[in-house]
């Protein structure tokens, strides 16, 4: 009687996809946790995000008060991270010199050197008991990143603070090592 029925794999069942334009489009908040709004845009030179924190964030640590950016630039699906794979933090202040930095770590021969920190742009401020980011990843930061060729990335976020509140976007940080597995980040369509 089941013979014929095709087994509901998990991962696809958590299949995310989000369309973005050269203008910021809102992401939505799939996990309806508000502690971030965050924006997403792109260009041929690079990706934008615009991130609304509703904390302070004013303690920037490797494990807190950080924002992640996961980005597959060929949205492959991998099961391990590939050379097109990129994690990246950013803090919300100058900590030991740095602002942001490339942190993927690769468990393959299949890498590419990491983004130097002076490629990644940084824009941060406290606003009436919130903090705003303005992050830009130019396009040298992104192996793989080319628009005209593959117009979709694989993505994910995680905002943690210091008091460790956290947010993704997609596939719960709680339950899965979300940066070692690329096939359980959302894609991004890139419009326009």
């Amino acid at each position: 009687m089941l013979d014929g029925l095709v087994p509901l794999e998990p991962l696809h069942f958590f299949d995310i996809e989000v369309d973005i334009g050269h203008e910021p489009t809102l992401l939505p908040d799939l996990l309806e946790t508000k502690m971030a709004k965050v924006l997403a845009s792109w260009s041929h030179s690079g990706l934008h995000f615009h991130f609304e924190i509703n904390n302070p964030f004013d303690q920037p640590h490797l494990r807190g008060d950080v924002v992640e950016l996961f980005i597959d630039s060929r949205d492959l699906k991998s099961a391990t991270i590939t050379r097109f794979c990129h994690h990246f933090i950013f803090l919300p202040e100058m900590v030991d010199g740095e602002i942001a930095k490339e942190i993927t770590r690769f468990r393959t021969e299949e890498r590419h050197p990491l983004a130097h920190p002076d490629l990644l742009k940084v824009k941060s401020k406290k606003e009436k008991g919130r903090r705003i980011m303005e992050i830009f990843i130019p396009k040298e930061a992104l192996c793989g990143y080319d628009p005209s060729q593959f117009n979709k990335l694989g993505f994910n976020y995680r905002v943690l603070t210091f008091e460790g509140d956290w947010q993704v976007f997609s596939a719960s940080a709680e339950d899965f090592p979300i940066e070692q597995h690329p096939n359980l980040w959302a894609s991004l369509h890139l419009l326009g």
